[in-house]
């Protein structure tokens, strides 16, 4: 949960939100884009995190569900960076935000697990 904090308070922010290209109108943007944006915010985060873990990966050598989240300080800086930097660069819709979030979560967890299903 601590990587939502950031892009919240951001957006909560109204001399920052102005800056950002967060959107709360649905139809503001075609339906194409809102399906895109969830493409291109996977693919921009899974190749930033990608190298970011694997330059600041974190100690634990039995991963389990809860070493999803066993990581340095300066890496979970290093790796919210990516969030933030979104809402500068392309627009982004509360849902896509909230899904990428839920998303992102499941995805940690499962990647941790210590075994394939």
């Amino acid at each position: 949960m601590i990587f939502t904090l950031p892009p919240v308070i951001m957006l909560l922010n109204d001399a920052i939100r102005p800056h950002t290209y967060y959107y709360s109108e649905i139809n503001q943007y075609s339906k194409s884009y809102f399906y895109f944006a969830f493409i291109l915010m996977m693919i921009i985060h899974d190749t930033y995190f990608y190298w970011m873990h694997r330059l600041m990966h974190h100690k634990s050598t039995n991963p389990s569900p809860l070493a999803a989240y066993a990581f340095h300080p300066l890496e979970a800086i290093v790796e919210l960076g990516i969030f933030v930097l979104l809402l500068f660069v392309i627009p982004l819709h509360d849902y896509h935000l909230v899904v990428f979030f839920i998303a992102s979560l499941l995805y940690n967890v499962y990647g941790h697990l210590g075994f394939e299903l």
